[in-house]
């Protein structure tokens, strides 16, 4: 069942009364509900628990964005990627070496968490980047745009920024955590930019013409910005 921009999963089951479920791990919302119950009495069960499950799947995506402990034998996924996390102490100089979906941080004898940290976040950057130059490369051209420099850091209250002078794009390091898909459109989005400063019209045809699932990314993004910290 579809309701406000969310898949319901609903099971009808030998029941008296209805359970509804936000899923911890994924915000996915279910309903247990009576086998002969209308669809109508469902969905308004629904809105009437409306607030309570926003707040739920909020705190779903706030774990899900979380950035992960950075410790040996972790799991990590990036940009849709999953990689294991091996830490080795000891290295003359600290450093990232990514193959094989591991990526292992050689760090000093005495280094700390904050030092894996550091090095994890430089580490995740760069990703963010390689991902970045490839959609450039594959939007630029068609675009007619040249962008300038390019640049990754936390930002609380946007995903992305152009500057229309430079040409310098910005993208949220917490993109790392979501569907490739948004950075994909951020980018198009910053890109645009260069053609049309403003969020006009002619702005958004532009983006449209080379990205057509920019209402269902900007959905996403919207929804998503609560679990910016």
């Amino acid at each position: 069942m579809e309701f406000a921009g969310w898949t319901v999963t609903v099971t009808h089951k030998p029941i008296r009364k209805m359970y509804l479920r936000v899923h911890g791990a994924t915000g996915a919302v279910s309903v247990s509900a009576p086998v002969a119950l209308a669809d109508w009495d469902i969905r308004q069960f629904i809105e009437n628990h409306r607030d309570w499950i926003d707040q739920r799947r909020a705190q779903a995506e706030a774990e899900r964005f979380r950035i992960p402990g950075f410790t040996d034998g972790a799991a990590l996924t990036v940009l849709g990627q999953h990689w294991t996390i091996r830490v080795q102490s000891g290295a003359s100089r600290r450093s990232a070496v990514s193959g094989n979906a591991t990526v292992t941080f050689h760090i000093k004898t005495d280094d700390g968490p904050d030092q894996v940290q550091r090095l994890a976040d430089r580490w995740i950057d760069e990703q963010i980047l390689q991902a970045v130059e490839v959609l450039i490369g594959r939007y630029a051209g068609m675009m007619g745009v040249t962008p300038g420099p390019l640049a990754v850091r936390s930002m609380r209250s946007r995903w992305g920024s152009c500057n229309v002078r430079t040409g310098r794009i910005c993208v949220n390091r917490a993109l790392a955590w979501a569907d490739p898909l948004l950075l994909e459109y951020i980018v198009v989005h910053e890109l645009a930019h260069l053609i049309e400063p403003g969020h006009s019209a002619r702005f958004y045809a532009v983006v449209d013409r080379h990205f057509p699932l920019r209402k269902r990314c900007e959905q996403e993004l919207r929804r998503l910005s609560r679990t910016l910290v």
